[in-house]
């Protein structure tokens, strides 16, 4: 099943409709109000590989081409 929000899925698995994968950080904000409990995630297909998307590195505004540069520095 597909939701709109991780809420939705949080919300579902609190009333017993089955289980939700959701981001760490929603996890633990959720679990805070919602009865769940929290169950990492540890085999290799869980792990995110992220990708910057931008058309072209040059045409960017100085704040933009640093933000770039420092989350690539930091990966």
């Amino acid at each position: 099943m597909q939701l709109r929000s991780f809420d939705a899925v949080c919300r579902l698995v609190e009333c017993k409709v089955g289980i939700g994968i959701v981001p760490e950080t929603t996890a633990r904000r959720v679990s805070k109000t919602m009865a769940i409990a929290i169950v990492p995630l540890t085999d290799s297909w869980a792990v995110r590989d992220l990708t910057i998307c931008i058309r072209n590195m040059s045409e960017l505004p100085l704040y933009a081409r640093q933000l770039v540069e420092h989350l690539r520095a930091t990966a």
